[in-house]
């Protein structure tokens, strides 16, 4: 639960709840459920202007992704994350299944046609969308493929 020194000296209070929401609440309900899944176990708490960042990530990405979205929203606020990214599949091959198989899926969306190519945990997609607006969707859909080291995005709209 986010705490508040009783000086006042967090100015980013309410802000921590709006963290709290896009990690966890339903403002993700656009996004996959597997990226749903992706900070269920991520806590989120503030004292004294710092904003810490605990729990679990199915990966790297979504580790980054969490304190983005924390710096973005607290942005006066330290940011210590303390997120640990769950390790691989330890095949690749299971990993490039899944890109594969999110490529083939988002390739039948209207507006959409994307390339991708993996060496070993790190993924490239390249190809166009539609609009900037599907651009946040397919990388919600790669970026949270467990076993990814990396992930590059160089869609064009």
């Amino acid at each position: 639960m986010a705490k508040t020194p009783d000086d006042g000296s967090l100015k980013d209070g309410d802000n921590i709840n709006q963290i709290r929401d896009i990690l966890l609440g339903p403002q993700k309900r656009d996004y996959d459920q597997k990226f749903d899944r992706a900070f269920a176990d991520v806590s989120v708490q503030a004292d004294r202007g710092v904003v810490q960042l605990e729990g679990r990530a199915i990966n790297e990405i979504q580790r980054t992704r969490a304190e983005a979205i924390a710096r973005t929203l607290a942005h006066e606020a330290v940011i210590v994350n303390r997120i640990t990214p769950d390790a691989g599949p330890s095949f690749p091959v299971f990993t490039a299944l899944r890109a594969g198989e999110v490529a083939r899926t988002l390739n039948r969306v209207e507006g959409v046609f994307l390339e991708t190519q993996q060496t070993g945990s790190d993924l490239s997609v390249s190809g166009w969308i539609a609009n900037e607006d599907l651009r946040g969707k397919v990388d919600a859909m790669f970026g949270g493929i467990p076993g990814l080291r990396t992930y590059r995005n160089s869609l064009l709209p």
